[in-house]
C-alpha cells in the first residue's frame, strides 16, 4: 500500500515571522509553487500582530499567537498535519514548547532534519512497518526514515 494514495499530504510550517519581515514577503512564492493536487499547506503563525495577509490567499493560516502550547499543539492536531516545520531562524522558545508537544507524526527544524515521533512502542523495534519514503517537497527533497534508523 502507498502512503498518501487516497489524500493530499498536510504540510504545517510554524513561524513568529509571518507577519512582518523578510520571511513574511519572500514565504507565499514558496508555499504557492507547492503542486495542489498532492500537497495541502498551513501556516502557523506564533507571533502577535503584523499583517498576515499575503499567505492567506492560497494556503490555510491559523494565527495561534495568542494560544498557549497546548493549545496550539491541539490545533495543529485538528488539522492532522503530517510533517510539521519550524521555520524560526533563531531559538524560540514559543515554537520549541509547540514542537515539544508532537502535535504532528513527523517534526522538523529544518527541511534537512526530519526526526520520527512514533509513539508505538513496537516501533523502537521496527515492528511498525514503516518503509524509507522519498517526498518531493516543492523544489526541496525530504528524507523520511523508518524510525529504526534513527
Amino acid at each position: 500500500m502507498v502512503p498518501y494514495a487516497d489524500r493530499r499530504i498536510r504540510l504545517g510550517y510554524l513561524s513568529s515571522d509571518l507577519g512582518s519581515g523578510r520571511l513574511r514577503d519572500l514565504l507565499p512564492v514558496f508555499f504557492f509553487s507547492y503542486d495542489r493536487s498532492r500537497f495541502d499547506v498551513y501556516t502557523y503563525h506564533t507571533g502577535l500582530g503584523g499583517d498576515t495577509t499575503p499567505f492567506a490567499q492560497g494556503v490555510t493560516l491559523r494565527e495561534i499567537g495568542d494560544t498557549t502550547p497546548e493549545e496550539a499543539a491541539e490545533i495543529i492536531r485538528r488539522d492532522e498535519i503530517d510533517l510539521l516545520v519550524d521555520l524560526a531562524r533563531t531559538p524560540d522558545d514559543r515554537i520549541h514548547a509547540i514542537m515539544q508537544r508532537r502535535p504532528a507524526p513527523l517534526l522538523s527544524h529544518s527541511l534537512l532534519t526530519v526526526r520520527r515521533t512514533c509513539d508505538v512502542p513496537a516501533c523502537s523495534r521496527g515492528a511498525c512497518g514503516l518503509r524509507t519514503l522519498l517526498y518531493a517537497v516543492s523544489s526541496c527533497t525530504v528524507l523520511y526514515l523508518p524510525c529504526t534508523s534513527l
